[in-house]
């Protein structure tokens, strides 16, 4: 990705950004899908597929990110947990997103609970690492290596009390960083990211989780 990139968002007009967002991103998000999905094939359990947004709903509000997202499913991600790599005007994020009305949503929650201690060591591993909570009033969005236990739990309990939960778990690699610029760097830096968020991927699948080496306890 190199500044033109991100500066497709700064265009107002609705036409001209979506046109420029399918010329200049989609095409970028499409190859590093393809070059990403062995490597993550390898990190999280299940199948998984790669899906480029392509923001064929909007009529109006020009997108503020554009994605690739990896999934378990061929004909959709939403419904499900997700991993993506996003970009915006700010830069690329690497994200696990298990959205409010996810199939999946009760099963991470349990997941959490089920592996409580190892979750907490790989959170406290991972000083980049942000995690979003949009909830019922009582939104959160904090360091992952801030993440007490009492903290913790909370989040838990609200994925299972309130509808609205929704976590975020969020890698970000800023606009001027030089692993934007170079195709195996930014692989690298991603891989890197998914290997902290892949057991948190396998708690929404309901599988074994597997700790990357540098958080085992």
């Amino acid at each position: 990705f190199d500044p033109a990139d991100f500066a497709v968002f700064a265009i107002e007009d609705f036409a001209g950004r979506m046109a420029a967002l399918k010329s200049r991103l989609t095409p970028k998000l499409a190859a590093l899908g393809q070059a990403l999905l062995p490597e993550l094939r390898e990190i999280v359990p299940g199948p998984l597929h790669v899906h480029v947004a392509r923001h064929l709903r909007r009529r109006t509000n020009a997108p503020d990110e554009t994605w690739v997202a990896f999934g378990r499913e061929t004909r959709g991600y939403k419904a499900y947990a997700h991993l993506a790599v996003t970009v915006d005007g700010d830069g690329v994020a690497t994200r696990l997103i298990v959205k409010a009305d996810s199939v999946d949503k009760p099963r991470f929650g349990a997941g959490m609970r089920l592996h409580r201690e190892d979750l907490l060591a790989l959170l406290r591993s991972a000083p980049d690492l942000e995690w979003y909570q949009e909830s019922e009033g009582h939104d959160h969005a904090a360091h992952a290596v801030n993440i007490s236990g009492d903290l913790f739990d909370h989040l838990v309990m609200e994925l299972e009390q309130f509808a609205a939960a929704a976590p975020t778990l969020s890698f970000g690699i800023a606009r001027d960083d030089a692993a934007l610029c170079d195709r195996e760097a930014l692989i690298t830096r991603v891989v890197g990211h998914a290997e902290i968020l892949g057991p948190f991927y396998a708690c929404a699948l309901g599988e074994p989780i597997r700790l990357p080496a540098l958080a085992a306890r």
